[in-house]
C-alpha cells in the first residue's frame, strides 16, 4: 500500500511540473526575462542530462534509469516550443549525441516528437546540424538511422510545397537515397515507404526547371520503382497518408501526451500501443509480404535424405575447413513471417526451431537483474535446447537494445516466460514445478552444497540462479532440493552468474549425452 502512495505522489508531482512547464510555453507572448532564462535553464539541464555516462547506459524497462530517460524527454517535449535560435544553435552538438543514443521505443517516441517539433521551429538549424551530418554517416546504428529518417521526412513534407524554402528539401531527400541500400530490413523499408511518399513531389518541382539530367532521371527511375513494384505498392497501401497523421506540436503537449498515453502500474506516463504502432504496423507488412513471396517463388526445400541420394560425392581428404550453421532457411533480417511465427510459438514448448525435442530442464532468471547476463542466459539456452527460460521482465526482450544485440537473435527461437521476483510469484512458480515433477537445482555456495563435478545432475530439473554478487535469498533457498557448486581455484571465489548457467547447462547437456537421453548432431 505505501508503494501504491508514494506511486501516486510521485506522479501527481510530475504532471504538475509538466502542467508548469506546459502552461509556460503556451503563455510564451508574456513570458518574462527571468522566466525565459529559467527554461533555458531547464532545457539545457536536460540535454545535457541525456549525454552523460550514466544516462548513455542501457536500462531495463520499467527501471529506473528507464524513468528518468522516459519524463526528460517527455519535458523536452513539451519545453521544445520556447526554445529559441541561439540557444538551440549553442546545444546543437550535444543534441546529436543525445539523439544518438539507442533507446526502448517509449522513449525513441518521444525524441522524435521532439526532433519534429524543433525541425519545423527551427529547419536550418536542425538540418544542417542534425539531420544530414548523421544522414551521412554510414555507421549510424539502425534504430537511430530510423528515427533521423522519419523526423527529416516529417521536415521535408512539410517544407516541400512552401514557396520561400529555408532549408534545400532536394539535398535532404537526396541524402535519405543511400539508406535505401541499408541491410537492416525496417530501416531500409521505412527508407522505401518515406522517400516513395515524398519524392514524387520533389520530382515534380524539379521537373519546371530542369529536363532530362542525369539526376533527374534516377531520380525518376527510383521513385518509378518505388511507385510500381508489387511489394513496394501493398506496402504503401497499407500505410498511406502515415505522415499527414503525425501531429508533434499537439502530441508534445501535456494535453497530447496524456490523450495518447496511460499511466502504467508503475507510475509512468506511457505512450499506448497504438501510436506506437507506424513502426509496428511496418514490420508486420514487412513480415506479411515476405512470407508471401516465398509462396510465390520457393518450393519446400528437400529433406536432407532426398540430398543425400541425388548423387553428391562427398571427398576424403585431411583438409580442415571451418563448419557454420546455416539458418538462412530460418532467418531473414532477423524476422519471421506471422504463420512461421505461429507454427514457432505453438510447438516451441517441445522441439525447437530445427523440430529437435527440448531437454526437460528450465533455466529460472527470474533473480538476474542485468541486461547482458539475461541476453547470453537466452543464447546459452537455445543452444544447449533448453525447455524454457524463466525471465523477470518479458518486455524487456521486446525492447531492449542491447538485449537483442547481445541474444543474437536467440530470443526469437526459445521458449521464454516470465515470473517476477517480487512477492510470492517465485515461490508459487517453484511449487508449481515441484508438482510437475521437476526436481529444483540452485547454483549456490551454501554449507550442504555439493560439487557440480561429483554430482549427477537430475534429467527434469529446473536451474535456478541467483543475483550477482547477492546469491539466491533464503526464502527462495527453502524450496530447493539440492545446492550444486562449481569447483572453483583462484582467489576470486565469484563466477558471472550467466557463465555458472552456462557452465552447468553444458555439465548437464554432457551427463545427458554420457546416458544415451541425448544424441549427438555434430
Amino acid at each position: 500500500m505505501a508503494t501504491i502512495v508514494n506511486h501516486a505522489k510521485d506522479r501527481f508531482v510530475r504532471l504538475v511540473v509538466l502542467s508548469f512547464l506546459n502552461d509556460v510555453v503556451v503563455e510564451s507572448s508574456a513570458i518574462s526575462t527571468k522566466t525565459q532564462d529559467l527554461m533555458d535553464a531547464v532545457f539545457t539541464r536536460l540535454v545535457e542530462l541525456n549525454v552523460t555516462p550514466e544516462w548513455q547506459k542501457q536500462h531495463m524497462l520499467n527501471s529506473d534509469g528507464f524513468g528518468k530517460k522516459l519524463r526528460s524527454w517527455q519535458a523536452l517535449c513539451v519545453v521544445s516550443a520556447h526554445v529559441t535560435k541561439s540557444q538551440l544553435t549553442t546545444l546543437l552538438p550535444i543534441l546529436k549525441t543525445a539523439f544518438a543514443v539507442p533507446q526502448l521505443p517509449s522513449v525513441r517516441y518521444y525524441m522524435e516528437l521532439f526532433g519534429m517539433r524543433l525541425a519545423t521551429k527551427y529547419s536550418r538549424e536542425i538540418c544542417s546540424g542534425v539531420l544530414l551530418p548523421m544522414l551521412r554517416d554510414p555507421n549510424l546504428m539502425p534504430q537511430v538511422g530510423a528515427s533521423v529518417l522519419l523526423v527529416s521526412a516529417y521536415l521535408a513534407n512539410c517544407k516541400l510545397d512552401e514557396k520561400k524554402l529555408d532549408i534545400d528539401c532536394g539535398e535532404l531527400l537526396e541524402t535519405m537515397l543511400p539508406w535505401l541500400n541499408t541491410s537492416h530490413g525496417y530501416t531500409r523499408v521505412l527508407a522505401q515507404y518515406l522517400l516513395a511518399t515524398i519524392l514524387p513531389r520533389h520530382i515534380h518541382q524539379l521537373q519546371q526547371s530542369f529536363s532530362n539530367t542525369p539526376g533527374l532521371r534516377f531520380l525518376e527511375g527510383t521513385a518509378r520503382y518505388l511507385s510500381n513494384n508489387k511489394e513496394s505498392k501493398r506496402m504503401l497501401r497499407r500505410q498511406a497518408h502515415k505522415l499527414e497523421e503525425l501531429h508533434p506540436d499537439y502530441e508534445s503537449s501535456l494535453l497530447g501526451m496524456l490523450c495518447s498515453g496511460f499511466i502504467s502500474k508503475f507510475g509512468e506516463l506511457l505512450p499506448r500501443d497504438e501510436v506506437l504502432c507506424f513502426s509496428e504496423q511496418l514490420k508486420t507488412a514487412m513480415n506479411e509480404l515476405y512470407a508471401q513471396y516465398q509462396l510465390e517463388n520457393f518450393a519446400p526445400a528437400p529433406s536432407r535424405g532426398n540430398a543425400s541420394s541425388s548423387g553428391i560425392k562427398v571427398a576424403n581428404g585431411a583438409l580442415t575447413v571451418q563448419r557454420k550453421i546455416d539458418t538462412m532457411t530460418l532467418l531473414l533480417e532477423d524476422r519471421l513471417p506471422a504463420a512461421m511465427q505461429a507454427t514457432l510459438i505453438n510447438g516451441g514448448r517441445t522441439l525447437n526451431a530445427r523440430q529437435r525435442p527440448r531437454q526437460p530442464i528450465i533455466v529460472c532468471a527470474s533473480l538476474v537483474d542485468k541486461i547482458p547476463n539475461l541476453a547470453g542466459l537466452v543464447r546459452t539456452c537455445e543452444i544447449f535446447n533448453a525447455q524454457k527460460l524463466i525471465v523477470p521482465n518479458l518486455r524487456m526482450t521486446e525492447q531492449d537494445v542491447t538485449f537483442a544485440t547481445v541474444s543474437a537473435t536467440a530470443h526469437k527461437w526459445m521458449p521464454l516466460k516470465e515470473v517476477r521476483p517480487q512477492g510470492e510469484d517465485l515461490r508459487q512458480a517453484l511449487l508449481c514445478w515441484k508438482s510437475e515433477g521437476y526436481t529444483i537445482v540452485a547454483v549456490e555456495q551454501t554449507d550442504s552444497s555439493v560439487s557440480l563435478a561429483d554430482y549427477t545432475l537430475p534429467r527434469k530439473m529446473v536451474l535456478v540462479l541467483g543475483r550477482e554478487k547477492e546469491g539466491i535469498p533464503v526464502n527462495v533457498l527453502q524450496f530447493v532440493d539440492v545446492c550444486v557448486e562449481i569447483p572453483q581455484f583462484g582467489l576470486v571465489r565469484s563466477l558471472n552468474v550467466h557463465v555458472s548457467g552456462a557452465l552447468v547447462l553444458w555439465e548437464y547437456t554432457q551427463q545427458q549425452l554420457m546416458s544415451g537421453a541425448l544424441k549427438s548432431t555434430l
